[in-house]
């Protein structure tokens, strides 16, 4: 009898714009079902111009997680990264993409200046 390794999903993380908008509103619903599909194209717009959306995909080039970020300063802390609308779309339990998601939050906060 055969046996098959669990099947492990590989993840990357790129950058989304305005054009990929659309496709995510799906997700957006899951964390915010009151925002209307132009409320959400209009808040990308504008997050696009301070900060950005970074869109975690499957091996299947699905999108199945994003955050949007900001660059802020604090007194404190100095230059920091604010990650806002952060969601996930995974079966696992073990979230390997939700973990994949806020490790690339953390080198692009440092590759940033970020404290």
């Amino acid at each position: 009898m055969a046996t098959h390794a669990p099947y492990k999903p590989q993840f990357y993380v790129v950058a989304l714009g305005i054009a990929e908008a659309d496709a995510a509103y799906p997700l957006i619903r899951a964390i915010a079902p009151e925002v209307s599909s132009g409320d959400w194209r209009d808040y990308v717009r504008r997050r696009c111009r301070d900060g950005g959306f970074k869109g975690l995909f499957d091996d299947n080039d699905l999108l199945v997680g994003l955050f949007s970020y900001r660059f802020g300063e604090r007194l404190r802390q100095g230059r920091v990264l604010a990650l806002d609308d952060f969601v996930t779309f995974e079966l696992s339990q073990a979230a390997p993409g939700r973990k994949l998601l806020m490790s690339i939050a953390e080198i692009f906060a440092r590759r940033s200046g970020c404290t």
